[in-house]
């Protein structure tokens, strides 16, 4: 069973550029789209753009704009 955590969203792949390592999430709450970055992709997944994804949305230290964390399939 999969739980959710307070911190989990939902989303969809926007793009990924895997040869620069990056892309950008649509959140299933609208706004700002969410920056993404491989490092925070969770092994095993796979992604493209159209791909529905769960992450953790954390706030960038230096310019406060959103991005994701722990990035996986659903």
């Amino acid at each position: 069973m999969d739980i959710m955590s307070a911190d989990d969203e939902y989303g969809v792949v926007k793009f990924f550029r895997a040869d620069l390592g990056y892309g950008f999430i649509y959140s299933d709450h609208g706004g700002n789209d969410i920056y993404l970055h491989r490092k925070q992709i969770l092994p095993g997944t796979n992604l493209e753009s159209g791909s529905r994804v769960k992450y953790e949305l954390k706030h960038g230290a230096v310019n406060d704009k959103l991005w994701a964390k722990n990035v996986r399939s659903v």
